[in-house]
């Protein structure tokens, strides 16, 4: 092997594991396609997660991300490859389970999906977990930021919260505290 070669590294992660660093954040670059799932994937994707029994993971598939640098002190960003449109969705599903968490009074449970899982940060900087492309950034950023009023309202981003949103709401309507805490 020359000095060029690289190896890929396949590892298997569960998804806190992957958004609990919070040095660390991702970036789709510029080629890769807009949001595009829609009601037909967030239904599979939900159904998928509330029939989970106790003890039972979800296989997500497969989400490669190339480092930008060496790593190093500050946040530590990494190219999206594959994987951005489930990403994205599932930070959109825990920014819903942080802003129900927040209504109900769960305020511990709700900074926590928000500083650990949904921000990287350093000692200077706090920014989203992920960086979509430009065409969606600035909605994915402020359902992340739980500025819902400001999000553009026909957007597949916000249409996504907003299936997630209503259908948590009526699954769990009875008793959403537990409904929240089995989804962490």
């Amino acid at each position: 092997m020359t000095s060029t070669e690289k190896f890929i590294e396949a590892r298997e992660v569960r998804l806190g594991r992957l958004l609990s660093n919070v040095s660390e954040a991702y970036k789709v670059p510029p080629f890769q396609r807009p949001y595009a799932w829609d009601k037909n994937q967030w239904e599979d994707l939900l159904e998928d997660l509330i029939s989970l029994k106790e003890g039972e993971v979800h296989f997500l598939g497969s989400i490669v991300v190339i480092p930008e640098t060496k790593h190093k002190l500050g946040i530590n960003y990494f190219q999206i490859v594959d994987g951005q449109q489930r990403l994205a969705t599932l930070l959109i599903l825990l920014a819903v389970l942080r802003d129900l968490a927040k209504e109900i009074g769960m305020n511990k449970v709700s900074d926590h999906i928000n500083s650990t899982l949904l921000f990287a940060s350093d000692w200077e900087t706090t920014v989203p977990k992920l960086q979509l492309g430009e065409l969606d950034q600035e909605t994915f950023e402020y359902i992340i930021k739980g500025r819902i009023e400001d999000v553009n309202k026909d957007t597949l981003l916000y249409k996504c919260y907003d299936f997630f949103y209503s259908r948590i709401r009526k699954i769990f309507k009875n008793n959403l505290k537990d409904g929240i805490k089995n989804a962490l």
